[in-house]
């Protein structure tokens, strides 16, 4: 006590701080901040840890004994991280205003360390204290509307790849067509492996096909999201289009009419295929019976 009285006797100090005095509320308020941000760096330090040795322990190639003892690390590291969450949550209630608690599912749950970083900017600066997307839920509220936004514009694009994928089937399927006719006249074992081979194919076409008209009924369900699913054209039916005929009928027409012609048509060499083999074949709106029991379509 001698030793401070003579400190504030040369540095001529005549005003000693109390409790009420400004520096001193503002030199508390400083450490009770430099401690918050103390016990935020230690929750943060561990959490980040911890999902480095998840990622560790996921990874191949790690053995089983490194495994077991990465999993016993993170046992040993959630006690520490549930301590320095009890230190955290004690400082947070005397922020002005109060930081908000973190619960251990809460914690665990953050994928990124701007979460942390969230929280540390907005207990140190008064100004964003009040902002609006210092709170969680807003910001998850933005997340998922751009998540949605971004979901639409890729809509168009889906519509592309899907007309060039129902385009790119029916094109396999009137080349296998041909040849397999060609063949059946001039080389029959041939055509048996070629039709062989289709035979698998056509299988997962069907798949597809059926995947394909799906996504036509819900884009017709949510009408304004998406165009109507059509079936695009390849490059050699392109050059032979009339460019002075009226595209838009065609396409109209093409829209209501893609999908049964195209299962018509694999329905029918099929069942051209099964007569040559001499199986008999059963369908059901328009799609083999043993496609369907096989795929589980319904």
């Amino acid at each position: 006590m001698r030793e401070v009285n003579d400190l504030e006797a040369k540095l001529g100090l005549t005003v000693l701080w109390t409790i009420e005095h400004p520096k001193y509320q503002e030199t508390l308020r400083y450490l009770r901040k430099r401690e918050f941000h103390r016990a935020l760096d230690r929750v943060q330090a561990l959490i980040v840890q911890r999902l480095f040795e998840m990622s560790k322990a996921g990874m191949s190639g790690t053995g089983y004994k490194l495994r077991r003892s990465i999993w016993k690390a993170l046992k040993t590291r959630g006690k520490a991280i549930r301590n320095a969450l009890k230190a955290y949550n004690a400082l947070a209630v005397k922020m002005a205003p109060p930081a908000p608690q973190l619960e251990w599912k809460e914690v665990v749950n953050y994928g990124f360390v701007s979460e942390f970083e969230l929280l540390r900017h907005t207990y140190a600066h008064g100004d964003v204290a009040t902002s609006h997307w210092i709170i969680p839920a807003h910001r998850e509220v933005l997340s998922k509307f751009f998540k949605i936004k971004g979901a639409r514009s890729e809509l168009v694009r889906l519509d592309v790849e899907a007309a060039r994928l129902r385009a790119s089937i029916v094109a396999e399927e009137n080349r296998f067509t041909e040849l397999f006719e060609t063949l059946l006249t001039t080389d029959p074992l041939m055509a048996a492996e070629v039709n062989c081979m289709y035979s698998r194919r056509e299988r997962v076409n069907v798949v597809h096909l059926a995947r394909l008209e799906s996504i036509r009924k819900l884009q017709l369900l949510a009408k304004g999201l998406s165009m109507s699913l059509g079936r695009g054209v390849s490059l050699a039916g392109i050059e032979e289009l009339d460019t002075e005929a009226t595209a838009d009928e065609d396409i109209e027409g093409q829209l209501e009419e893609s999908v049964q012609d195209d299962m018509s048509r694999m329905t029918e060499f099929l069942e051209e295929a099964g007569l040559d083999r001499g199986m008999a074949m059963t369908t059901r709106d328009g799609v083999p019976s043993h496609m369907l029991h096989s795929w589980h379509i319904s």
